[in-house]
């Protein structure tokens, strides 16, 4: 996933598109500081421009645990 939103952006161009990336369910683990193993590509896309969201309430869990920059959000829809 993270290879393909780069290449989308790239093929398309920053300044014809914006993404943004929500996560939830078991997906939502790469967002959590405590727990992700991606952490550094989820800042790769952040620095990108890419806006990245978690649905944290459904673990009980507030944007304290999501990886710096990352938005929390009630849902995935815009």
């Amino acid at each position: 996933m993270f290879s393909n939103l780069i290449n989308n952006q790239t093929f398309h161009g920053k300044d014809f598109m914006e993404i943004t990336v929500v996560s939830y369910g078991p997906g939502l683990r790469h967002l959590i500081a405590t727990e992700s193993r991606v952490a550094e590509r989820v800042a790769s896309l952040l620095a990108q421009g890419i806006t990245c969201g978690a649905m944290l309430d459904a673990m009980g869990l507030g944007p304290e645990a999501a990886l710096d920059g990352v938005q929390v959000v009630p849902n995935g829809l815009p």
